[in-house]
């Protein structure tokens, strides 16, 4: 009686996961975003969970590292907005034992559509006396980004002047300008000058050289550095979406084997 009766509840139980299993390989994301601190030197450990659920028991939990100077590997997301980030840290006590203790670092929160994936560059930012950090979004969809462009924003508080090979475009303060990879389709690398204007003259304040290609594209940021001009520059090269982190993810872990193991003393104990 006792058999059967597990055979019955494991049964039903291991259906379950095959519906859950089978519902979540059939799931399209709600986002696929890569990642990076802003702040020079800062690269941390960070955890989310894929479907949203981290507070649940056994949820689906995946660290990846991330740092400052390339962005990290694209990353699915198949929860409902805010996107949850967690930190964690090991403490040492007086004994010289560790406890772990986990901290929300940020969150993001962004608009979905229904049926379609958000792509996603996301920017932690630090802030000021706070141990949170502040997200910034920029959007990587080919529509508006394609492969072999270079889109480049201005932190600067005046015009500049901006030569990529033969193509010039004048950068306004808090604006943006796109170039596309030199009509020849090489992937040589090609000069961007930036200059800004003093009196009739104009002086050349940062250079660097890009590699553009049917499979890469750049985003680049210029900000004041002293008398000249920062340029930060990050790269994506294309990936298939199956090959991100957390892809076909399902939304628990090990629920199986801790539920039947669990349940099945339970009834024995109830006979």
């Amino acid at each position: 009686m006792i058999s059967n009766q597990l055979f019955v509840y494991l049964s039903i139980l291991i259906l379950g996961q095959i519906c859950l299993f089978s519902q979540a390989l059939e799931s399209k994301p709600t986002a696929i975003f890569s990642s990076v601190f802003w702040d020079r030197f800062t690269s941390k450990s960070i955890t989310y969970a894929p479907w949203g659920n981290f507070d649940e028991q056994n949820a689906t939990k995946i660290t990846l590292q991330v740092g400052f100077s390339t962005p990290s590997q694209p990353v699915a997301y198949y929860g409902k907005s805010p996107i949850r980030f967690f930190e964690t840290t090991f403490l040492e006590d007086e004994e010289g034992s560790y406890s772990e203790k986990v901290e929300e670092m940020c969150e993001f929160s962004f608009e979905q559509d229904s049926g379609t994936t958000k792509e996603l560059f996301l920017i932690f930012l630090k802030q000021k006396n706070q141990s949170k950090f502040k997200t910034f979004s920029l959007p990587l969809s080919q529509d508006s980004f394609e492969y072999g462009s270079f889109i480049c924003y201005s932190q600067y508080k005046e015009p500049l002047y901006l030569a990529y090979g033969n193509q010039k475009q004048v950068l306004g303060s808090g604006k943006s300008v796109k170039f596309k990879q030199d009509e020849k389709g090489n992937n040589e690398p090609v000069q961007l000058k930036v200059f800004k204007r003093l009196g009739a003259k104009y002086e050349e304040v940062a250079s660097d050289y890009l590699v553009l290609s049917p499979t890469r594209r750049s985003l680049g940021f210029l900000a004041p550095n002293r008398n000249r001009v920062r340029l930060k520059r990050y790269y994506f090269n294309r990936t298939p979406i199956e090959s991100s982190i957390g892809y076909n993810s399902v939304p628990y872990t090990e629920l199986l084997a801790n539920d039947s193991e669990d349940n099945s003393t339970d009834l024995l104990g109830s006979q």
